[in-house]
């Protein structure tokens, strides 16, 4: 299981800034496919999505629909999932055009 420090030393190396509202952290960058289902319990998959990785502590405030700024490009937060025993929240991001 990854630990607190593991995850931080991954983060120094591979991070991205991440800025959600006043939170700022370092995240990884990466896609991942996401499953969303309906009211009815239809399920949906998307490959390729676009995700990052941060410490859950790090972006306490990030919510579904928020803006987000990720290595300088602007994404809205479509969903976030915890990992790691709650150590780590996946933000699942679509890229906002200008």
């Amino acid at each position: 299981m990854l630990s607190s420090a593991d995850l931080g030393i991954l983060l120094a190396g591979h991070g991205v800034p991440v800025v959600v509202g006043a939170e700022e952290a370092v995240g990884i960058m990466n896609s991942q496919t996401l499953e969303e289902s309906d009211d009815s319990g239809i399920g949906t998959l998307i490959p390729n999505h676009p995700t990052v990785l941060v410490k859950a502590t790090d972006l306490p405030s990030a919510a579904r629909h928020q803006a987000a700024t990720v290595n300088g490009d602007p994404y809205t937060i479509r969903d976030i999932r915890t990992e790691s025993h709650d150590l780590m929240k996946r933000l699942y991001l679509v890229l906002t055009t200008p």
